[in-house]
C-alpha cells in the first residue's frame, strides 16, 4: 500500500512539474530519477499538455474579463458581451461545458440559417408593402393575393424561429438569450485551437527538458568513467 501511495505521489509531483511552461521543474526531478523514464516522463508531458491547456484558456479569460470591468461603468452594454467571452473562454477547462457547447453546434447552424430565412423574407415582404403604397387606389387584387400569401409564409417562419430560439435557450443556455449563449459558445469553439496549441508546447518544453536533463547526466557519466580510468591508468 505504501509503495502505491509513494508511486502516486511520484506520478503527481511529474504531473505538478510538467505544468511548468519553463520546463525547469521537470529538469530538476529528471536530474535524480535512477530509473523508470518512460513513466515519469509521460506523466510530465500529461501534466504539460494539460496544464498549457488551462493556461492557454484561462489567460485570455482572465485578460478579457478584466477589460470587461475596465468597461463595466462606461459601457455596460460591451462590458456585458466581454464577460459573456470571458465565460466562454474558461468553458475550454470544463469537459461538461465543451460537451454541452459542440452538441449545441447543429441546433444553433439551423437556428442561424432559420434567422437568415426570416430576415431575407422580412425584407422582401416591406419592399412588397411599399409597392403596394405607392399603388394606393389602383391595387392590383392578384398583386394583394401574393403579399397576404408571403406575409402568412413570414409569420410562420417567424413563429418557427420563436420557437426554435425558445428550445435552444432551454436546452443549452439555461433560459438566457440565444444571442447571449451563442456568443459564448463560439469564443469556447474558437479557443480550444490556441489552448490546445498552448498545451502542445507545453508538453513538448517538458518532454524536452526531461530529456536534457538525461542526457546532461549521462555526459558527466562519461567524464566521471573517463576521469577514473584516466586515474587507474596513472596509479
Amino acid at each position: 500500500m505504501n509503495e502505491k501511495i509513494a508511486a502516486w505521489y511520484t506520478g503527481a509531483k511529474d504531473f505538478a512539474a510538467g505544468i511548468d511552461p519553463t520546463g525547469t521543474s521537470t529538469f530538476r526531478l529528471a536530474s535524480k530519477y535512477q530509473g523508470d523514464h518512460k513513466k515519469h516522463r509521460a506523466a510530465g508531458d500529461v501534466g504539460g499538455f494539460l496544464g498549457g491547456t488551462a493556461i492557454g484558456a484561462l489567460l485570455p479569460a482572465a485578460v478579457i474579463g478584466g477589460t470587461a470591468l475596465a468597461l463595466r461603468k462606461k459601457m455596460p452594454g460591451l462590458s456585458k458581451e466581454f464577460m459573456t467571452a470571458m465565460k466562454g473562454s474558461a468553458d475550454v477547462i470544463n469537459p461538461v461545458k465543451m460537451y454541452k457547447h459542440i452538441k449545441s453546434i447543429p441546433d444553433i447552424v439551423r437556428y442561424k440559417r432559420q434567422a437568415f430565412k426570416v430576415l431575407n423574407k422580412s425584407r422582401r415582404l416591406g419592399a412588397n408593402a411599399k409597392g403596394l403604397q405607392a399603388g394606393r387606389g389602383n391595387i392590383d387584387a392578384n398583386r394583394l393575393s401574393r403579399v397576404q400569401g408571403k406575409a402568412k409564409s413570414f409569420q410562420k417562419d417567424q413563429d418557427l424561429l420563436q420557437s426554435m430560439e425558445k428550445n435552444i435557450s432551454k436546452k443549452y443556455y439555461g433560459g438566457k438569450t440565444p444571442s447571449e449563449g451563442i456568443g459564448r459558445t463560439m469564443t469556447a469553439l474558437t479557443t480550444v485551437p490556441a489552448a490546445l496549441a498552448t498545451g502542445a508546447l507545453n508538453m513538448s518544453s517538458a518532454h524536452m527538458q526531461y530529456n536534457e536533463a538525461l542526457n546532461q547526466r549521462r555526459a558527466r557519466g562519461e567524464k566521471i568513467a573517463m576521469l577514473q580510468k584516466l586515474a587507474m591508468f596513472i596509479s
